[in-house]
């Protein structure tokens, strides 16, 4: 199973001033010892903490999937309006579409604030988007973002009692693997 983590910082990881429940050392496990698509959804500074992809990243996949946004944009004839003329088939939702092109610092098409940024609901919608060929899509976060369709939300100290229930012998300091086996009981999405 191939798995997509989209983690937060502040109050989640241990990196946090805050000191959040899940350990860095998970994180930078996943990232780097797993297959899974790991991404850092939240507060960008857990990108160079953990050695992850943020929100520049998904900007920069975007691009190299569909191209300029700036075109998707000149193409859409309402873009205040969510319709999809212009977009490729599999482009994401078109907020998200006129989000990435207002974060590049592209000027705001009429009825927009210039120099709005993608928001969290707007990061994860993109990066199931980027990878919806994934098994679970799964975010941790101390914000509710369980309304995300596509999305197993995981408030941090639940995604620290979900691993640490399936594997009791885990230990903390240096992670061992954190599979989620098939068999565990998801919620439907």
């Amino acid at each position: 199973m191939s798995f997509v983590f989209a983690f937060d910082r502040d109050d989640a990881v241990t990196s946090s001033p805050k000191t959040g429940p899940v350990p860095i050392e998970w994180v930078r496990y996943l990232a780097h010892e797993t297959d899974h698509q790991v991404w850092a959804t939240g507060s960008q500074k857990l990108k160079p903490e953990a050695e992850i992809p943020g929100t520049e990243e998904l900007i920069q996949l975007y691009s190299d999937r569909w191209g300029d946004p700036a075109e998707h944009m000149h193409a859409r004839k309402h873009p205040k309006v969510e319709a999809r003329d212009g977009l490729p088939a599999d482009a994401p939702d078109p907020d998200v579409v006129t989000a990435v092109y207002l974060h590049e610092g592209n000027p705001a098409p009429r009825g927009f604030t210039s120099g709005e940024s993608l928001s969290r609901d707007q990061r994860l919608r993109l990066l199931y988007a980027l990878f919806p060929e994934h098994d679970k899509h799964i975010v941790i976060d101390n914000k509710y973002l369980g309304h995300l369709p596509h999305w197993v939300h995981f408030y941090p100290a639940e995604f620290v009692q979900m691993v640490e229930c399936l594997d009791p012998l885990l230990d903390i300091a240096s992670p061992r693997d954190v599979e989620i086996p098939d068999y565990y009981d998801w919620p439907d999405v």
